[in-house]
């Protein structure tokens, strides 16, 4: 007659609710911990858990037997009646509370991990300034390079551009008549 059975997803559906796949989605979320209490970049499993969870957690939200069916069918019955549920809407409904604490897991890791990476260059960059400042400092006292004031200045006006206050100082004390070019590369008005 060409209609489609009620049961025609029960396998797909029955693998869903299979406790085999909780294992894999916790250990994921574990090792998405573990990597961020080891400073180790896991953005891409971060990234992937959340691609994998959010369908999964919409999925138990909207079934048959899900959380929108346990707000509106049974009136919120108690989640914490039992540890064994004994209905199919309250399992769901924890499932799916349980996907959302791994979502937001994932992305707590996702941000801390970019925090982390930001961080790491503002660092670079502070390295970066300083090694410009000490580099300038031998070409304005010819330590191992032939002495040379102009470039000592420009090295020094990128280091300070970078906020090294030390070669702000340098400039200050050592360029009173600064030329434009170095007044626009360090910030100043006058």
């Amino acid at each position: 007659d060409g209609s489609v059975p009620d049961n025609w997803n029960k396998p797909f559906r029955q693998w869903l609710e299979d406790p085999y796949l909780w294992m894999p989605l916790y250990l994921s979320s574990v090792l998405s911990c573990v990597y961020a209490f080891k400073d180790i970049s896991a953005k891409r499993l971060n990234m992937f858990n959340i691609a994998v969870y959010s369908p999964y957690a919409v999925y138990k939200f909207v079934a048959e037997d899900g959380v929108i069916s346990w707000a509106t069918e049974h009136n919120f019955d108690s989640l914490t009646q039992s540890m064994m549920a004994t209905t199919p809407w309250i399992e769901n409904t924890r499932e799916f509370g349980g996907l959302i604490i791994m979502i937001v897991v994932c992305a707590i890791n996702l941000y801390v991990s970019r925090q982390q990476v930001s961080n790491e260059n503002f660092i670079e960059e502070d390295k970066n300034a300083r090694a410009l400042r000490e580099l300038g400092l031998l070409y304005a006292k010819g330590l191992g390079v032939t002495e040379d004031a102009a470039e000592a200045q420009r090295l020094m006006a990128r280091s300070a551009a970078q906020g090294n206050k030390d070669a702000q100082e340098w400039l200050d004390a050592n360029c009173p008549q600064k030329p434009e070019w170095l007044q626009k590369l360090v910030g100043e008005n006058s």
